[in-house]
């Protein structure tokens, strides 16, 4: 919930306190503040400036010497902009002053005279149009007379003398979904006079007709108020500015109205034209099987028995608590409106919008809750507002779907249970006083504590909350703290895998390799993109979520490539083309109806100077590493170029797979370039080996160099893994340098070179020894491919 400092006086006096206070006054009380942001502090020095005399100066032909006064002084600034003239007013920035952009301002002398500081565009305070009309303007931002005075400062002109909170606002608490909410709370916790917002407003006498049919269980309450003669037109500066700085853009004085009034009280509004309500009837349904309606997004939808609608007598006017329908809205011909104010069940609202992948603002509110008294709050603000602003005349007659009768909701509690469960002693007379800032009606009948709760707060429901509400406001810090005699201490740690993650972590970001870290859960198409058939296991055994976010993320992922290509294509769009990207995260299985979890290490390479080798010297990397050796067999796996893909194999069991992405499942995925990928489960996997450290051979090395023709067919892999095991442990190692096929050997066949190093760690070879350990290795070749010495 994104609110502002200005925002929450109107209703709780915060004089003499900073941001920080504030912030942690949230805090202490249970709201957690994501971040704050003081706009005005890159503005300080900054003034509004009127142009007294413009000269040249004497030593530079594009340079202007002006003499600006800001009321007090007149300071002299040297520019070469042009598009100023003597009497305009201008952002000035005074020495000291430190620009959103990065500029810090300090006397300066330019080709021989001083200049005391510098005339601002848009850019350089840190704004658009959207702030100001005229701040993209080429050269200095010129402002109209009207709208400031001599000496203002710019941030108190722009609206930016303000600070922005992101407050956590947990699931429990919808109340605090408003600026309302939230001042209520910072009022009790500052133990501060909080003021409820202005709801009077003026009516007359009705000539317009309407009728409320609610047909569905799914509306809890549904009232309307009529508004003749209504101005469409700009809102003012001081409602934009502040819609502005809670990340919501003006459209015009209605719609911004109501956004304004749904952030200040929770309540969403939405205004129709009464001119295209058919019948003169708003009939709050069920929508019907393949009904259609056409939304504010101008997008439409196909609707189903378990979306609710506004309707009037002949069709659906918006889908209800989510978005209003584009034929139905106000436009510049609107002459009256119907402002409608609702509460509809959060499960059915929740269900719709994530159903059409739709959050709105409203969306967002109703998923929470929005109690029925919210809504003759939010709707006599909003008429408040019509008054004060004069942009329409209100009809007495009110429209509802029923009469509401709110009734407190008494809970009992034992107060001893409730200091029991607290660990403290606090006296009546502080918790009721805690609880009457809160609205809450509290009063002690022997050692009961019976408490009214106000509509408004329908999370409270038990012993429980009356102890949360009373310990949040008489300040946890006030516990004492109490310790055991018997208390032991323990030794903690990493199990195996969250180590082994940590490792392998850290060797990947060795590599250049960035982390990232994707949903678990998917789409279940994305199985479909990476190659897997609608036969195969790991498409039919994908475990489907009961209440999914939306149909893209629907089910628990049962492989990890599809998550890797996401983020490539991700990636690619943001023009980021070149990246090294790994995960380690988890997979899920279904088996005979067990589920099963496995964590997997997932590499992925876009970058042109990779290929399969530069990936395969990453799993060496994690072999050596961990005090492994791995091998790899030739294999087509899913996703895979089928020349170009591998096993690999630890333990005489498949633990990975390494290759090159097939062609078709990038471009399932609108990627155009040379993919390269491995994956290894690596919950089997011993922790990372212990460093063993053994002295160097004191004795020299022998080398041989064997070239040896084989069958084309015959994999070098294995050909090497043969000849490790012939050689004994004189042998210290061995390594292709040359395949070749040519001229000199036949069409179906190949010569292989290796250089074999041997060597004795107690004394130094001979000729014997060596012959020995080489006729070894040609007569195994020979025995399992027939290899014969090139000649």
């Amino acid at each position: 919930m994104i609110v502002t400092l200005n925002w929450l006086k109107d209703f709780v006096n915060l004089d003499g306190l900073s941001a920080k206070q504030i912030a942690d006054a949230f805090t202490f009380c249970g709201f957690e503040i994501e971040s704050y942001q003081d706009l005005s502090e890159k503005l300080n020095n900054v003034v509004i400036g009127q142009i007294k005399q413009i000269t040249k100066h004497p030593n530079a032909d594009k340079l202007l010497i002006c003499q600006i006064s800001d009321g007090k002084e007149t300071h002299q600034i040297i520019t070469h902009a042009t598009n100023m003239k003597e009497g305009d007013f201008v952002p000035m920035a005074l020495s000291g002053a430190d620009l959103p952009n990065g500029v810090k301002i300090k006397p300066t002398n330019m080709r021989g005279v001083e200049s005391c500081g510098m005339m601002c565009a848009g850019e350089e305070l840190g704004i658009d149009n959207s702030t100001y009309m005229g701040a993209e303007t080429d050269g200095i931002m010129i402002i109209s007379s009207s709208d400031c005075y001599i000496g203002q400062p710019v941030a108190e002109f722009l609206g930016l003398n303000d600070v922005v909170y992101d407050v956590n606002v947990l699931a429990n608490r919808p109340d605090c979904q408003s600026v309302i909410g939230l001042a209520k709370e910072l009022a009790c916790a500052l133990n501060r006079q909080f003021k409820l917002p202005e709801t009077n407003f003026k009516t007359t006498n009705s000539t317009l007709k309407l009728d409320i049919i609610n047909e569905t269980s799914n509306c809890a309450y549904f009232s309307a108020k009529i508004i003749r003669n209504v101005k469409i037109e700009e809102s003012p500066k001081w409602l934009k500015n502040r819609l502005k700085l809670v990340g919501i853009n003006s459209i015009n004085n209605i719609v911004d109205l109501t956004n304004y009034v749904l952030w200040e009280t929770g309540q969403p509004l939405h205004a129709y034209d009464y001119s295209k309500i058919t019948g003169n009837k708003f009939i709050i349904r069920q929508a019907y099987e393949n009904e259609k309606i056409k939304l504010l997004n101008k997008e439409t939808y196909n609707l189903n028995s378990n979306n609710m609608v506004i309707a009037n007598e002949t069709t659906a006017m918006g889908l209800a608590g989510v978005m209003g329908g584009e034929d139905f809205s106000i436009n510049s011909n609107t002459t009256d409106i119907v402002l409608e104010s609702a509460t509809f069940k959060k499960e059915n609202i929740r269900k719709t919008a994530r159903g059409f992948g739709l959050r709105t603002d409203a969306s967002a509110r109703y998923e929470r809750g929005v109690e029925p008294v919210s809504c003759e709050i939010g709707l006599k603000r909003a008429l408040s507002l019509f008054n004060q602003l004069g942009i329409g005349e209100i009809e007495s007659d009110d429209f509802k779907s029923k009469n509401l009768e709110f009734n407190d909701k008494i809970i009992e509690v034992d107060y001893q249970r409730i200091l029991s469960w607290l660990g403290t002693d606090i006296n009546k007379e502080t918790a009721i006083d805690i609880l009457a800032k809160l609205d809450i009606k509290a009063d002690f009948e022997g050692n009961k504590l019976v408490c009214k709760i106000p509509a408004i707060r329908s999370d409270i429901e038990n012993f429980s909350d009356i102890a949360e509400e009373i310990i949040r406001f008489y300040g946890f810090e006030n516990i004492p703290t109490k310790h055991n005699s018997e208390t032991k201490s323990i030794c903690g740690g990493y199990d195996k895998i969250v180590e082994q993650s940590r490792f392998l972590k850290e060797l990947m970001l060795t590599t250049g390799a960035n982390e990232i870290k994707t949903f678990t859960f998917i789409n279940p198409d994305d199985a479909i993109k990476v190659g897997l058939n609608q036969q195969d296991e790991l498409f039919l055994n994908q475990i489907k979520i009961r209440n999914p976010l939306n149909v893209f993320m629907s089910v628990l992922r049962t492989q990890m490539l599809s998550s890797l290509l996401g983020a490539v294509k991700f990636n690619i769009n943001h023009k980021n083309n070149a990246v090294s990207l790994f995960e380690i995260g988890k997979i899920f299985l279904n088996s005979n109806n067990t589920n099963q979890e496995k964590n997997i290490l997932a590499f992925i390479t876009t970058k042109p100077e990779d290929d399969f080798f530069t990936v395969k010297s990453i799993t060496e990397l994690v072999a050596l590493k961990m005090g492994l050796n791995f091998s790899y067999k030739k294999a087509e796996n899913y996703g895979f170029h089928p020349n170009i893909s591998a096993d690999i194999i630890w333990a005489n069991k498949k633990i990975g797979k390494i290759g090159k992405i097939h062609p078709s499942v990038a471009n399932a995925f609108e990627i155009n370039k040379d993919l390269y990928y491995f994956e290894l489960e690596i919950d089997d996997l011993p922790n990372k080996k212990v460093k063993k450290i053994k002295p160097l051979a004191k004795f020299p090395s022998s080398v041989r160099d064997l070239a040896l023709v084989v069958s084309d067919d015959v994999l070098v892999g294995d050909f090497i893994e043969t000849v490790k095991k012939s050689a004994s442990d004189l042998c210290e190692s061995v390594e292709l340098f040359d395949i070749y096929q040519g001229e000199q050997i036949a069409n179906n066949e190949k010569s292989i070179a290796i250089k074999l190093v041997f060597r004795k760690f107690d004394g130094t070879l001979n000729q014997e020894e060596i012959n020995g350990e080489v006729d070894k290795v040609l007569n195994a070749l020979k025995q399992k491919y027939n290899a014969k010495l090139r000649e």
